[in-house]
């Protein structure tokens, strides 16, 4: 997933796959900080805090995400799968 709008046309998705997640998130970060009624940056971030296994937190970024442009379906898709990460873990806040 691309956020064509980056003047440097950088993939998030490609900086977390390649180990880069701290970079992901701080470019993420900014782009929501430059961008703030802008889901994408909070979606993108919500889906790179998952896969580093920080649900809690994907969780508020991708609520911010919905809070954003509800109706669009992969918000959904990725707060069904931060739901089921937190139920498969027992300590995680609900």
């Amino acid at each position: 997933r691309c956020l064509s709008d980056w003047s440097s046309d950088v993939c998030s998705s490609d900086l977390w796959t390649l180990g880069e997640s701290a970079l992901a998130e701080r470019s993420l970060g900014a782009a929501s900080e430059g961008a703030p009624q802008w889901f994408k940056p909070h979606w993108l971030l919500s889906e790179v805090l998952l896969s580093v296994s920080r649900p809690e937190d994907a969780k508020r970024e991708v609520d911010r995400a919905i809070s954003l442009a509800g109706s669009r379906q992969e918000l959904w898709n990725t707060l069904s799968r931060i739901e089921r990460r937190r139920q498969l873990d027992p300590s995680s806040p609900r």
